[in-house]
């Protein structure tokens, strides 16, 4: 008897066959799952797709803000302010009495203020007065523009006379040499008491022999030595 064996012949072996394939197949399987799996525990990608919007941006220009300009101070020009005149005092002043020509039973006086002094301003009315021989003021002066022997030509104006040292200013003082009955009586007097205009410091003139005149006026202070007095 022999002990060699005779091949198989007939049909093929499919049980191999199909063990064969099986586990080619699980291998694939296999491979297929590891990469899906892999995938999922991974980052996933999306792809999405982009609109590029292209946008210009103007560069903004550097803000400008409107400076404001540093406050300036013009130097105003201060218009000097003219000194004003000091007014003279009865104390620089030269004062004398002298009489003027009268006429239609008027008669009438000058006083001088000569400025022995710095220059100074007299203006308006002096002060007068007729004192008895014991002093005691008899009549005083009635203040009016002018007369009939002068004052201020036709003006109601008081004049300022500026007096620079050694100059005279003058004013007039008149009235009439006999009573009107409409006017009350008249007086004698001795000497006349003068306050320059703004004073209150007066000076005493004596009358030689007395003064008599009624109803005295004094009229204002003007430039010159003759109180601006006219012949009628």
């Amino acid at each position: 008897m022999s002990n060699v064996r005779t091949p198989r012949t007939g049909a093929p072996r499919h049980g191999f066959t199909t063990a064969v394939l099986a586990v080619a197949g699980m291998l694939v399987v296999g491979a297929c799952s590891g990469k899906s799996t892999s995938a999922n525990s991974g980052s996933t990608t999306t792809i999405s797709s982009t609109t590029t919007s292209t946008s210009t941006t103007v560069p903004s220009s550097p803000s400008t803000t409107a400076a404001t300009a540093p406050a300036t101070t013009t130097p105003s020009t201060a218009t000097p302010i003219a000194a004003q005149p000091v007014a003279c005092t009865t104390g620089q002043l030269a004062i004398s009495l002298f009489g003027v020509n009268g006429g239609l039973s008027h008669a009438g006086y000058v006083i001088d203020f000569k400025n022995t002094g710095d220059g100074c301003q007299l203006h308006g009315y002096p002060g007068l007065d007729g004192v008895s021989s014991d002093g005691a003021v008899v009549v005083s002066a009635q203040r009016t523009p002018n007369g009939y022997l002068g004052g201020p030509s036709g003006s109601t104006v008081e004049p300022n006379v500026e007096l620079s040292s050694g100059q005279t200013a003058s004013a007039l003082f008149e009235g009439i040499d006999g009573p009107v009955a409409s006017l009350g009586p008249c007086h004698t007097f001795a000497a006349v008491v003068i306050t320059p205009p703004n004073e209150t410091e007066s000076v005493h003139l004596p009358f030689s022999g007395g003064a008599y005149l009624c109803y005295p006026q004094i009229h204002p202070v003007v430039a010159g030595t003759t109180g601006d007095a006219y012949t009628p």
